[in-house]
């Protein structure tokens, strides 16, 4: 259960065995070994794990497990609600991928950053329900040893009321690089470089402005623009008084 395995052994001097539990879990890329001797009541466990499974199966996040392959072994109800489905019979079996990244490469950037790091923590892509229908979503992913191999738990975030509460990227400039880089893995690409284009021109009208004291006419001169393309470009980037 959760990586654990409870092996009998005998204390040195005693015929009594006692139960030794094995945790296993990944510390800077090497696998590890928590070692538990002693006094463990495989029943208590048996009862608290499913408690802790019921606490997990009412979280609203979706949380999904998969295996070496990819492929889906079981998932929460707060997952199979976001995908729309019935029931996890739906799901389990398939390719995590079907479902989630805006394309194969969106997908292949975060289990390669996965496979690599051991964890991912809010990759922002999309989720695709049964229906096609896309959510934008926050995504948070670890890998535990699984057998021979890996699995891999996925924490699925809707993040789309958080996203449409501020200004709408189109809506509002990205005002520094920090804030522009922040938007990949949200927008595609070409919507990026649109972006970054108006802020760059944004900042230089306003550097150009701050120069001549707040003189149009030698700030267009400055920036190689007629007045009226500078008073067109002021007005669109809200600087036009």
């Amino acid at each position: 259960h959760n990586g654990a395995a409870h092996l009998e052994a005998t204390r040195s001097g005693h015929n009594a065995a006692e139960p030794i539990s094995l945790t296993a879990f990944r510390y800077e890329g090497a696998r590890r070994l928590i070692v538990r001797l002693g006094g463990t009541d495989p029943d208590a466990s048996e009862r608290a794990e499913h408690d802790h499974q019921s606490v997990l199966d009412r979280l609203p996040d979706g949380l999904v497990v998969v295996g070496d392959d990819l492929r889906v072994l079981s998932a929460n109800p707060g997952a199979i609600e976001l995908l729309h489905m019935v029931g996890d019979s739906q799901l389990i079996g398939r390719h995590l991928g079907e479902h989630l990244g805006r394309s194969g490469t969106d997908f292949n950037v975060l289990v390669t950053a996965l496979k690599n790091n051991g964890v991912v923590r809010n990759f922002k892509t999309v989720l695709r329900d049964q229906f096609g229908a896309e959510t934008s979503v926050e995504v948070s992913a670890v890998a535990a040893p699984l057998g021979d191999g890996d699995a891999y738990g996925f924490s699925i975030r809707n993040v789309e009321r958080r996203l449409s509460d501020g200004p709408g990227i189109s809506e509002k400039l990205p005002s520094s690089v920090d804030e522009l880089t922040g938007l990949v893995g949200r927008v595609p690409l070409k919507d990026i470089v649109r972006d970054a284009t108006e802020l760059i021109e944004k900042l230089c009208i306003e550097s150009a402005l701050d120069a001549t004291g707040d003189n149009r006419a030698s700030a267009a001169e400055m920036l190689g623009l007629s007045r009226q393309g500078l008073y067109s470009k002021l007005k669109r980037f809200g600087i036009d008084d």
